[in-house]
């Protein structure tokens, strides 16, 4: 397992961790997490806990995310599509939500989403990673307290 930083404020820290493994099979596997820390309350959270109504956390990027995760696949398949589970949009469950903080600069400025192989397609295609710019109406749903360590995308 290799850490990383994904980005960090007062309030919170984000991280990502890559896994790989081999166990003789056709091919080594990888998987990514990711894990959010609180150190006030010193504990980790779930992404869609920040938000005053966790809800408000799917019902703001779910359809993004699933936009830009199909028109990924179509590029990577080069307009193929397979059926089945590897052209559905996966549960966020499935996946490793993180927040990066691209400008080191206290504050988190996107959501990453991380597929690992086999959640969003075959392992040949490898990891997805969607990203998500921070939008005002993100910041806005966000739970009082961790709304300093969110930048909105200016557009």
């Amino acid at each position: 397992m290799r850490w990383s930083v994904l980005g960090s404020s007062p309030r919170l820290l984000s991280l990502q961790g890559d896994l790989a493994w081999d166990s003789g099979g056709a091919h080594p596997n990888t998987g990514t997490q990711a894990l959010l820390w609180d150190p006030k309350l010193n504990r980790q959270l779930k992404v869609d806990a920040l938000f005053a109504r966790m809800a408000d956390f799917a019902r703001l990027t779910r359809t993004s995310f699933c936009t830009k995760l199909a028109a990924e696949r179509l590029k990577r398949r080069q307009g193929e599509k397979f059926g089945g589970e590897f052209d559905q949009c996966p549960k966020f469950g499935d996946l490793a939500i993180a927040p990066v903080g691209k400008k080191r600069n206290g504050r988190f400025q996107a959501i990453q989403f991380t597929a690992s192989p086999y959640v969003a397609g075959p392992y040949v295609e490898g990891d997805y990673q969607i990203s998500l710019p921070v939008t005002p109406k993100l910041v806005a749903a966000l739970k009082r307290e961790y709304r300093s360590s969110f930048e909105a995308h200016r557009q």
